[in-house]
């Protein structure tokens, strides 16, 4: 089993800090660019998110839980690859990804407006190289502690799985801090509560 030292190491490429901090604007516009200037180059990118899992209420023990996550992947054509592999499997090749039940708007191949207005960063699944993530939970006293991945699980409500032609969403007012092609970001405008669970996680890596 794994420790929470252990995953903190294995985090530590998107916990440092010394970035440049962004407005959300400023990220998405920052992607664009870089995707504008790269043509179809694919574009490494990192990122540190920091959400709230959907989990059971009933029996919950805690005030909340949190789930900060480390992902390693890189920004695609997302429709190019979708087209390709449906022409391969004997479709029609005209996936468009605005489609998408999440997704209303399409800025750029890699970011988005959701359907309730709010900006995502949106990437092929099967171009993560590495997702790692660990549970924190705030006591109803404030103080904020690791729990283990199995103890967590015992509270999460499953997910309902995800098809094979499958792209991610993420909201870009989740991540705390991103790697762009080599460029080190901080979310100037992540709220407060995620970033006390970061800062708590990142000061655990220091110790």
């Amino acid at each position: 089993m794994r420790t929470f030292k252990k995953y903190l190491q294995e985090m530590a490429f998107g916990l440092g800090s010394g970035g440049q901090e962004m407005t959300i604007q400023d990220i998405m516009d920052f992607i664009v660019e870089t995707e504008t200037r790269g043509g179809d180059r694919i574009i490494p990118i990192s990122f540190t998110s920091v959400t709230i899992p959907k989990y059971r209420k009933t029996g919950f023990p805690f005030a909340s839980l949190y789930k900060i996550t480390q992902t390693v992947a890189e920004l695609t054509d997302y429709e190019k690859k979708m087209n390709r592999e449906i022409v391969k499997q004997g479709g029609e090749g005209n996936f468009e990804a605005q489609s998408s039940s999440v997704v209303a708007e399409r800025i750029s191949r890699s970011i988005g407006i959701s359907k309730r207005g709010l900006p995502l960063l949106m990437f092929d699944q099967t171009q993560i190289e590495q997702s790692t993530s660990l549970f924190v939970v705030r006591e109803k006293s404030g103080e904020i502690h690791y729990i283990e991945k199995d103890e967590a699980k015992n509270y999460l409500i499953p997910s309902s799985g995800s098809a094979p032609l499958k792209w991610r969403t993420y909201g870009i007012d989740k991540l705390v801090g991103l790697r762009v092609d080599g460029r080190e970001i901080v979310n100037s405008e992540i709220d407060s509560d995620k970033m006390e669970i970061f800062n708590f996680v990142r000061d655990r890596l220091k110790s």
